[in-house]
């Protein structure tokens, strides 16, 4: 294997990782929101 196709590689991992790790924030996030938006529905109601 050449240095450039390692370099290659681990570069779409790191690059794999910090997409699914900022996607994963962002969907706990919303979930968050919807969830306090329920409790707020359900208090008044």
């Amino acid at each position: 294997m050449s240095t450039s196709l390692v370099i290659g590689f681990v570069l779409t991992g790191v690059a794999m990782l910090a997409f699914l790790g900022w996607t994963y924030r962002q969907v706990r996030r919303v979930d968050h929101v919807i969830r306090d938006v329920d409790g707020r529905q359900h208090r008044a109601g």
